[in-house]
């Protein structure tokens, strides 16, 4: 089950994704890469909202599979640039990974930090 304290972060996530993904199939972009049965069973199934990424990457770009141009998913790098670009602001006092997610949620008594300050400082970080 989701979390009740996430309910609303996530919803307004969703909202912005869905914003893109109409801006993008304005501009006759937004399909998203499906396997072939799905995509030979519903040719237009590619341009569905529910298809899209949760957490789509800010540039299209071409995909080598098909050549089409498309979002993909915010990458990794992203995501650890992000998380150490946050670590100095909320002071946490060793080497920051994506796995220091889970840490601070498990021990964030002991590092004086709580879960809501590390999601806002990443989503400032994100420009959100």
């Amino acid at each position: 089950m989701l979390p009740q304290s996430l309910k609303e972060p996530l919803q307004l996530q969703l909202q912005r994704t869905k914003f893109t993904h109409e801006r993008d199939l304005s501009l006759a972009l937004g399909a998203a890469y499906l396997l072939y049965a799905l995509s030979r069973k519903d040719p237009n199934a590619n341009r569905h909202w529910i298809w899209q990424y949760v957490f789509p990457a800010d540039k299209l770009c071409r995909d080598p599979r098909d050549g089409m141009i498309r979002r993909h998913r915010v990458h990794e790098a992203t995501l650890q640039r992000v998380m150490q670009e946050a670590a100095p602001v909320i002071v946490i006092p060793r080497r920051v990974c994506l796995h220091s997610l889970n840490l601070c949620r498990q021990h964030s008594e002991v590092l004086g930090i709580t879960a809501e300050c590390l999601r806002l400082e990443i989503r400032r970080s994100l420009d959100f």
